[in-house]
């Protein structure tokens, strides 16, 4: 059952660009961005830096205000509501962030931290200290880890922190954005399997943004794949990984290190640099560095075509 529904997101910020006379120029992050997690799945959002993934990711919560589009969790309009209205929907829906150490106020205590939301929402104190320990121990936390500062901690005990808070309300829903890609690889197998096992128990579902296909491979059942503010592919993970449709999504995927040494190493099928998003190529973003564009790519915007079993590619020479 359907649980988030974004559909058509855009959104434009304006930046300063040029030395030594700077000019503003507008940046378009996301357009028409369109996807759906159903409730308990997960759902990967990946691509390079620059993409726009994270600022769907917000846009979502309203961290950042859409310039278009419509949000739906649950069958309520997000973007339609009002602030005490998203103070009862912001409950159900949490953010993990992806620098735990910049996430936590370095003044507050653990305990302060986690008992914040818990007090904004009306909890009394002798539950909100129940509840706090009860999180503690469900990330892997001892209950006296409330009376420490967040820098005498490791970076994954304070991204378990991290988590802890978000799951202090009892979300049905978190984004997690790239929260792992600050940690060791040793400490990033350990928050992915807190995060699954999370997921499993609580019937959690996620939106997770990442750069890293290996881990979303791992944790998410569907993905879709961003370019220049815009969604290129989508479909089941395994299927999109296994075989892309689309040349951007074949190129990360051959950028991805291949464990066994012997194994031959996927060739690149692309050359030359991301275009600049405050002036992205007309037609088909990635016409630049693609090797099937013809004029029709360069002209023409691929709208997102419907491949069945879950997939869909943004590609006018996709098969």
């Amino acid at each position: 059952m359907m649980l988030l529904d974004v559909a058509d997101l855009a959104k434009t910020f304006t930046v300063r660009q040029g030395w030594p006379i700077p000019r503003q120029v507008s940046l378009r992050a996301l357009d028409g961005v369109s996807f759906c997690v159903d409730r308990g799945e997960a759902l990967g959002v990946v691509g390079e830096s620059g993409c726009g993934k994270s600022t769907a990711a917000r846009v979502v919560l309203r961290l950042i205000e859409a310039d278009r589009g419509r949000v739906t969790f649950d069958g309520e309009d997000v973007l339609a509501a009002s602030p005490a209205r998203m103070r009862t929907l912001r409950r159900r829906m949490q953010i993990v962030f992806q620098d735990p150490a910049s996430a936590l106020d370095p003044r507050q205590r653990v305990g302060a931290a986690l008992g914040e939301a818990l007090a904004v929402h009306g909890m009394a104190r002798d539950a909100a200290g129940a509840r706090i320990g009860a999180v503690l121990d469900e990330v892997g936390l001892p209950a006296a880890a409330a009376g420490r500062f967040p820098h005498e901690f490791s970076g994954g005990q304070r991204q378990r922190i991290g988590i802890a808070r978000a799951l202090a309300l009892a979300p049905d829903l978190i984004i997690a954005d790239e929260p792992v890609s600050a940690l060791d690889v040793s400490v990033q197998a350990q928050i992915l399997l807190l995060l699954a096992e999370l997921k499993r128990r609580r019937s959690l579902a996620f939106v997770f943004v990442s750069h890293d296909l290996g881990v979303v491979r791992h944790f998410c059942e569907r993905t879709v794949v961003m370019y220049l503010g815009r969604i290129i592919e989508s479909g089941p993970t395994g299927a999109l990984f296994d075989a892309p449709k689309h040349p951007y999504t074949q190129l990360l995927r051959a950028a991805c290190p291949v464990p066994d040494p012997a194994a031959p190493r996927r060739a690149a099928i692309a050359e030359g640099e991301p275009p600049s998003p405050v002036a992205p190529p007309p037609g088909c973003h990635f016409n630049p560095r693609c090797p099937l564009a013809t004029p029709l790519c360069r002209d023409v915007v691929p709208p997102l075509r419907d491949f069945g079993a879950g997939r869909a590619v943004a590609c006018h020479h996709a098969t």
